[in-house]
């Protein structure tokens, strides 16, 4: 049963962040903000760890109507957006971590 409620709060994570076009507005702040210094840097890092926190729930094989599903559709927004999120990554790699 605690399965299906974290499934549920995973489904409406992803559709908030899909529907609302959240996903773009958020890749161009981090992005803009990951190049001006070491904090922007940080934030960069911690944005793009909560993509991958997020994906890494997404099931490795779709259903047939993946194209409802809010999880399968933020997967499919991300791997639009992986030149800029490479960009982002190339970015927050820049400044280093210690």
């Amino acid at each position: 049963e605690q399965n299906k409620v974290l499934d549920f709060y995973l489904e409406v994570l992803c559709a908030a962040v899909v529907e609302t076009g959240l996903l773009e507005a958020a890749l161009e702040a981090v992005s803009a903000r990951a190049s001006t210094g070491r904090q922007g840097a940080v934030t960069g890092s911690k944005f793009l760890g909560f993509l991958a926190a997020l994906l890494v729930q997404v099931p490795s094989t779709a259903e047939e109507d993946w194209y409802v599903s809010p999880v399968f559709r933020l997967r499919a927004e991300v791997y639009q957006r992986a030149d800029r999120l490479g960009s982002l990554l190339e970015a927050v790699l820049g400044f280093g971590f210690e």
